[in-house]
């Protein structure tokens, strides 16, 4: 974070590695090279001058082994046959050099030499490479850290698998060591001093040949940690009765330690405070220090200039005609009047992106009105937005073992009909459905989150138990949960009204009479959810009811009938790493019996998510064998553990499951003939949630059902 002021006193700890790379470089052809009288290598490079190569090359070298003046140096390099690369012949990979800090101050007093320290421990970081440092400083909770960030930014640890001559780790090292340095004063070790050594190891191979390569070691003397002593924060205190509120966002005080990481952090945390208590205008310079190493203490000052306090005034959209000022005020959890708070704005942002008309969302606070002494002022909010693509085409595919051959395919115009009017053109050609339909809906009406949708459909269903074809009118207003922003409560109200030709299959599995019904119904549901995804929850609740009061006219007979089902499903944390999620469901159908409801209204079970292992809506009883009848009541659980694996970087879950479900001609459950599936599925984690992939087999399987089962999808099975 922080770059040197004075670069020639900050790095001082530096002169020894600068001062040492010549001698090691100009030692180096001589270290490896062969010697008419086999002089062995401790003779040749005595131990001492890997620790002090100036003082060897300045005394010179026993038998004068460097290269004549006058001889070539390609001459001199051909004499050593080592296999390593020579010193300036190619490119080392290094990154680039540390920055000096400007925004630290040393005063005056700077010194340059420190205490005595504690006894040094060795700490052997990865071959070849040591650390010796105070024992002090290993016991200090902000080691883990440097240790940390040390090991992913060291050129010597990254590349320490990889043998190296004494020059190219001197260059590596180098950089190590000014790593270092920056490690320590980041966590505030401002007087603290780094130095590094090379010296000569020997590695035994097949017990035979020995090899010679060398190593580093870094000596760490970290001084005192200093710590914060007097603070500024410019024009803060002139916030008034805010102040005391504000400063309380800036948790540093005088006497905490200095640590740049907490510094950053803190600034960002004040930014926070300042934007949620009204400040829209604030601004916040860098962060300077002054360094007082007679007393170990470090002086604060950052400039703040709150820039008044504001509520807001109008909401203001600078395309009218494709999202008026007047919608987007319905957008807006906020009211005129209010103080003009960071989290609104960003919220009101947020659901913006969310209607899928635009790509880009600016809001810019503009004065409208000073504040004027404890007055706020007020600021016009200004919306600016970049148009997205409004026109879409989708197609898609699919096979499922249970539902055949499916393609799909959609038009739709998300702003037709401003604003946020959808016209919707689709349909569906499968092995057993076909579709045609177009939706209306209208977004955000009168409201966040609020949702028209007129439709009018026409299908044809192909089941196991019956043939229907439907025309289907429907009209729904509702207040949804959405992926970006779940609600604890959603509801939703309408009308349907289905004129449906159906004919069910017979004992001999021939369709029989076609029957023609036309049914009235008010569909309605709630959601109370307290889970904290959509479709990946690990905690909490949901709880879902649904109820159609339900009039079918058919052959002169009108029954009336209520059309209920109630879901439950709850999830647990085990450990870190799984997750065990329940679900059950109950079903009914009160008022009439089985006969006189339209098969295609009946309740079914079987399927990816409901009981897998059997066909889709295959449970329950069966005029023969593997053609359901359908029911008036039904039962369904499901309990699975959810467990995640360290594959895919822990994108990989594991997820073993049990399912149990029944249907029947009652209005209540009969549980003498339940069905039991089992499996397996796999999870992998995206960011818009995971991909599901399940195998199950019935338990208890009757005479029709297959053995396996396969669904994919996007999300939890529940």
């Amino acid at each position: 974070m922080f770059r040197w002021q004075n670069a020639l006193r900050g790095q001082f700890h530096h002169l020894l590695a600068l001062g040492t790379l010549p001698a090691i470089v100009s030692l180096c052809p001589l270290a490896f090279a062969p010697s008419a009288s086999a002089q062995t290598l401790d003779e040749l490079v005595p131990p001492d001058a890997a620790r002090d190569p100036e003082a060897w090359v300045e005394d010179g070298i026993a038998g004068d082994q460097r290269a004549e003046p006058d001889q070539p140096a390609a001459e001199s390099r051909a004499r050593g046959e080592t296999g390593l690369p020579w010193p300036g012949e190619g490119e080392l990979d290094l990154p680039p050099p540390l920055q000096p800090d400007e925004t630290i101050v040393f005063d005056d007093g700077w010194l340059d030499e420190q205490g005595p320290e504690s006894e040094l421990e060795i700490l052997t970081i990865a071959e070849g490479l040591e650390l010796d440092l105070p024992e002090s400083l290993l016991a200090r909770p902000e080691w883990d850290d440097i240790l940390r960030r040390f090991n992913s930014l060291s050129n010597v640890v990254t590349l320490s698998s990889e043998k190296e001559n004494f020059a190219q780790l001197a260059v590596r090292a180098s950089h190590d060591e000014e790593l270092l340095g920056q490690l320590l004063r980041i966590h505030g070790y401002y007087d603290a001093r780094v130095s590094h050594s090379l010296e000569a190891q020997s590695l035994i191979e097949d017990d035979a040949a020995a090899e010679v390569w060398p190593s580093v070691r870094f000596r760490i003397l970290p001084g005192d940690q200093f710590r914060f002593g007097s603070i500024d924060l410019g024009q803060l205190e002139q916030t008034g009765q805010d102040y005391p509120a504000l400063r309380e966002g800036f948790e540093i005080e005088p006497g905490d330690p200095v640590l740049s990481d907490v510094i950053e952090q803190e600034r960002a945390d004040l930014e926070d405070v300042l934007g949620e208590a009204g400040y829209p205008f604030a601004a916040i310079d860098e962060p300077h220090l002054l360094i007082h190493s007679d007393r170990s203490e470090a002086d604060l000052t950052m400039q703040v200039e709150p820039g008044g306090k504001y509520v807001v005034g109008s909401i203001a959209s600078l395309q009218p005609d494709f999202l008026s000022s007047r919608h987007l005020a319905r957008l807006a959890r906020f009211q005129t009047g209010e103080l003009v708070r960071q989290s609104s704005m960003l919220d009101l942002r947020r659901a913006i992106l969310a209607t899928g008309l635009v790509s880009n969302v600016d809001i810019t606070p503009k004065e409208a009105n000073a504040p004027v002494g404890e007055i706020p002022g007020v600021a016009d909010l200004e919306i600016d937005m970049t148009e997205a693509p409004l026109r879409s085409i989708e197609l898609g595919a699919g096979y499922g073992t249970d539902r055949g051959y499916q393609l799909s395919g959609s038009w739709e115009h998300r702003n037709l009909f401003p604003p946020e009017g959808m016209l919707r053109l689709h349909g569906i050609l499968g092995t057993r459905e076909q579709e045609a339909g177009v939706t209306f809906r209208r977004s955000n009406l009168g409201g966040r989150d609020r949702i028209l949708t007129v439709g009018l459909n026409g299908d044809i269903q192909k089941r196991n138990a019956y043939k229907a074809r439907r025309a289907t009118f429907t009209a729904s207003f509702e207040k949804k949960s959405t992926i970006l922003y779940q609600k604890g409560f959603a509801w939703g109200a309408g009308i349907e009204a289905t004129i449906s030709e159906e004919a069910e299959k017979t004992a001999s599995g021939e369709l029989g009479e076609r029957k023609t019904y036309k049914v009235g119904a008010i569909p309605l549901h709630g959601l109370y959810d307290t889970t904290t995804d959509l479709l990946d929850p690990v905690s909490g609740f949901k709880l879902a009811l649904q109820l159609s009061p339900e009039i079918s006219l058919e052959s002169g007979n009108a029954p009336a009938y209520l059309w209920g089902r109630i879901d439950a499903s709850t999830y647990f944390s085990i450990g870190e790493r799984s997750i065990l999620a329940l679900r059950g469901a109950i079903g009914s159908i009160v008022g009439t019996e089985l006969d006189k409801v339209a098969p295609s209204r009946r309740m079914y079970a079987g399927g990816g998510h409901s009981v897998r292992g059997y066909g889709y809506e295959s449970i329950g009883k069966s005029s023969v064998p593997g053609q359901p009848n359908g029911g008036r009541s039904l039962a369904e659980f499901s309990i699975e553990a959810r467990i995640q694996t360290s594959m895919l970087d822990g994108a990989l879950s594991v997820v073993p499951f049990i399912d149990a479900g029944t249907v029947g001609p009652d209005s209540t459950p009969n549980f003498k003939e339940i069905r039991y599936g089992a499996g397996v599925g796999l999870r992998y984690q995206t960011d818009i949630g995971p991909l599901r992939l399940d195998l199950a087999t019935p338990i208890n399987p009757r005479p029709q059902d297959g053995w396996l089962a396969v669904y994919a999808s996007l999300g939890q099975a529940f």
